[in-house]
């Protein structure tokens, strides 16, 4: 069975004597059946069945009395729109005889039907005095002569006197003279009545200019093109990394203060701008953006650079004259050949250093000498390095002895230190304060003792070490009684020997070059290679989809004999991942799927393909932890995981091994009933709600449908008298219910609704019928409201304040004034103000 709500359908299970009956259940239809309870589909609708009639209808199933005569003429299709609520439409001849009047629906905003005219003349009308909305007729018929569709159409807002009026003709010169009524039109005829809706406008029709426009009637002289150049044609090019414009930034190329072009890249990461500049000086500047980082130009005269630069800028240029342009030269003032007049650089800047070739620091770079040279025999030159995460203090270099060589003064805003010093043979220390509970310290030293390329190494890192004082001790070409090696517990190389790591340390893993997981980096092996059996069987495709919480999800598939094929978790969120299984067709297997925190999969689910067709899926719902579901990619009887206890409230009656998932209703001490919540459209009560109190008044439970189609709720409660009142949501027309106690149903209904049932044996002394005193069908001796109450209004269909939904009259009908006036006239609701030439009435 099926259907909507509110509805009532009997259905049967194994009993032909009841069940649905079947047929159609369209009240509008030709054939509907009053007895049917379930559709069929098979409803036919009235319609012209006369096969000589013109306007015949082979779907009908049923005449509707609409068959014209056979040679009544031309059928004419009408439509009228307006954007407020339609009026009548008529129809009339040139004579201005009315041949038709057709009653619009009272609350649509367009019209259409279907007359048969022979040949003449005809005029149709609408009322059109909106003065927001634009009013719309149209007319179209099949002219059988050369088998093309006639059009007649007009649109207006406030045409004159408030009609619109649409004049056409069939098979007959009526003097309608069609065409161009746009005075700002090229082909405007100031002879046309009636627009043809072929109107052409003006614009630049030479197809040679940059703005042509193929589809101008009529040339406006708008044409616009290119400005030849009898200059010199230069190009400037810009760039943007990010590739999103220059975010605002700005070109402007000027001479003597005159800003002779601008622009910008307004999207994209390249644009090329023509310029056209005599002879003579220029300047170029760039930036205001908000990410001028991101920017480059380049400005070219043929192949020739101009001038290049970044942003912000500001570049002097010149073209074919000597006298201005950049002056290039090194730009840094902290190089040796600063130039302080140079514009641009020319990547000349050379830097201070050691000059002395003598020197064992020389520095055949070096632009000037800074004064760090040192003596030639002083020793080996070493490089310090000291960092900490935060303001570094001062660097201390020592002897063995604890004689102190040097304290480096390292900046006070700077987090690292490096510094250059010549030593003797020798042992050393190198020290630095790091007692902050955050970060990281680390010292390094390295030096190329023989000149040969070759360089040794010293470090250490720590956090927080024991005294707050991190220690480097190094050797220089003497054996100071250091032991260096791997200092590391957990590697392969551990030399509990060592007192100062070397950084050589090397780590387990798999070594087996043949492994699926082999590490080449590995230094010994931990057992844990992983290879892949050859599958003897099926080979499949799993799926797993997570939508949230992807941490959350396990799922793991095991055959009959408990022989794990896969287990996977710790999933990335929002993710589809693959895995290849392998599988035995002649194999049950049973899913797991697994949240720990009893929210489900979040949405998500798992399938599994075999040659790309898919043969199982699931997923864990929304209340549940875990979840079993058996599958099998064979003709074989697997069990069917579910509860099997009749007793339960989820028994699974097709459930062939129990998973555990059976859920009981509390111990009830009275009369135990289950209300059954159902939803048609499958996704919740969408904030419906039900509420069922005692005959005192008291709430006795409550709830709705959070989601879904259906949900089953227990209740408890002693004989007596109830009331359920459903309502409140959104789509209350989707919602049903039912209680039901025992294997009786007690009550049902739809939403929203009040209802009255009783549980056991009760003496309700329940009077049912409309208790409001103002109702017409009010009811003294009632003292439950059954929801039928009816009141008083005007019953009168000619009324200007009919109500539909009076029972009763009141004797208010209000009527429009009885005069010609009215004619055409529709009526109004209580309150609406009409003003007319004579003033307004209400």
């Amino acid at each position: 069975a099926s259907g909507g709500a509110p509805t009532a359908v009997d259905f049967g299970v194994n009993d032909a004597s009841c069940g649905p009956v079947f047929g159609c259940t369209d009240p509008n239809a030709c054939n509907f059946n009053s007895e049917a309870t379930a559709p069929d589909y098979s409803c036919t609708y009235p319609g012209c069945t006369d096969y000589e009639a013109p306007n015949y209808n082979s779907w009908a199933g049923c005449d509707d009395g609409s068959c014209f005569e056979p040679d009544c003429g031309t059928i004419v299709d009408l439509y009228a729109y307006s954007g407020d609520v339609v009026s009548d439409v008529t129809l009339s001849n040139f004579d201005g005889e009315i041949i038709e009047v057709f009653q619009a629906n009272a609350d649509s905003i367009d019209f259409w039907d279907q007359v048969c005219l022979p040949d003449g003349c005809y005029n149709l009308s609408i009322e059109a005095n909106s003065d927001f909305f634009w009013s719309y007729l149209s007319v179209s018929y099949f002219n059988e002569l050369d088998g093309q569709y006639v059009y007649f159409s007009t649109e207006q807002q406030q045409p004159e006197n408030g009609l619109l009026e649409l004049p056409f003709a069939i098979g007959q010169d009526c003097g309608l003279t069609y065409g161009c009524t746009d005075p700002w039109a090229c082909n405007y005829d100031a002879e046309a009545d009636y627009p043809d809706w072929n109107c052409t406008y003006p614009g630049c029709v030479d197809s040679s200019a940059l703005n042509y426009n193929p589809y101008a009637g009529c040339d406006d002289g708008s044409c616009e093109y290119p400005v030849p150049c009898y200059a010199n044609e230069v190009t400037l090019i810009l760039f943007d990394s990010f590739g999103d414009g220059w975010n605002g930034a700005q070109y402007a190329i000027s001479q003597s203060g005159e800003v002779l072009y601008s622009g910008t890249l307004e999207a994209g990461s390249y644009g090329l701008v023509d310029l056209c500049l005599e002879d003579g000086c220029f300047q170029i500047e760039v930036g205001g953006g908000s990410f001028d980082s991101e920017i480059s130009w380049d400005l070219l005269l043929g192949d020739v650079y101009l001038a290049s630069g970044l942003a912000p800028s500001a570049v002097d240029f010149g073209i074919n004259d000597a006298n201005c342009g950049p002056v290039f030269g090194c730009i840094d003032p902290s190089a040796c050949n600063f130039n302080g007049e140079a514009t641009a650089s020319d990547y000349s800047c050379t830097y201070p250093g050691c000059t002395n070739p003598d020197s064992p620091n020389y520095n055949p770079w070096a632009g000037c000498d800074d004064g760090s040279c040192f003596e030639p025999d002083c020793g080996t030159v070493v490089d310090i390095y000291a960092y900490s995460g935060s303001n570094i203090s001062d660097v201390t270099l020592s002897n063995f002895e604890g004689e102190i060589l040097e304290i480096f003064q390292a900046s006070t805003d700077s987090i690292d230190f490096w510094a250059q010093v010549c030593l003797p043979d020798g042992c050393y220390t190198l020290s630095v304060e790091a007692s902050d509970a955050f970060f990281w310290s680390y010292l390094s030293v390295y030096y190329d003792y023989d000149q040969d390329g070759q360089y040794e190494y010293f470090s250490t890192e720590q956090q927080q070490p024991e005294g707050g004082l991190l220690e480097l001790p190094f050797a220089i070409g003497v054996d100071c009684g250091l032991t260096f090696g791997c200092t590391d517990p957990w590697a392969c190389n551990f030399d509990p020997e060592a007192d100062y790591p070397d950084w050589n340390c090397t780590y387990p893993g798999c070594t087996d070059s043949l492994a699926d997981n082999y590490n080449p980096y590995a230094g010994c092996d931990d057992g844990s290679c992983e290879y892949t059996e050859p599958c003897e069987g099926v080979e499949a495709l799993l799926y797993v989809c997570t939508y949230a919480n992807g941490w959350e999800v396990g799922l793991s598939i095991a055959d009959e004999l408990g022989n794990e094929v896969i287990e996977v978790n710790d999933l990335p969120a929002t993710t589809i991942s693959y895995f290849d299984i392998c599988l035995d067709s002649a194999s049950c297997y049973t899913t797991t799927m697994t949240n720990n925190t009893s929210t489900g999969w979040y949405g998500g689910y798992y399938w599994i393909t075999v040659d790309g067709y898919q043969i199982v899926e699931g997923e864990l719902d929304d209340d549940l932890s875990v979840e079993l579901q058996s599958f099998s990619i064979g003709d074989n009887s697997c069990p069917i995981y579910g509860c099997t206890d009749p007793e339960a409230l989820n028994y699974n009656a097709e459930a062939t091994e129990d998973d555990g998932s059976c859920e009981y209703p509390e111990p009830c001490d009275f009369n135990q009933l289950y209300i059954l919540l159902y939803d048609s459209f499958g996704d919740g009560w969408n904030g419906d709600s039900y509420t069922i109190s005692n005959a005192d008044g008291e709430v006795v439970s409550s709830g709705t449908l959070e989601a879904g189609s259906d949900q089953t709720d227990v209740l408890c409660l002693p004989d007596g008298c109830y009331f359920i009142s459903t309502g409140g949501g959104s789509f209350d027309s989707e919602n049903s219910w039912e209680i039901i106690l025992g294997d009786v149903l007690i009550a049902s209904g739809t939403s929203p609704m009040s209802s009255v049932f009783i549980v056991g044996e009760a003496d309700c002394d329940l009077v049912l019928g409309c208790t409001d005193a103002e109702a017409c069908n009010y009811s003294s001796e009632a003292n439950y409201n059954d929801g039928s109450c009816c009141y008083p209004g005007c019953m009168d269909p000619s009324a200007i304040n009919f109500d539909p939904w009076a029972c009763c009259d009141n004797g208010g009908c209000l009527y429009g004034p009885e005069n010609d006036l009215c004619s055409g006239a529709f009526p109004l609701e209580l309150g609406t103000t009409l003003v007319t030439n004579e003033g307004a009435w209400l």
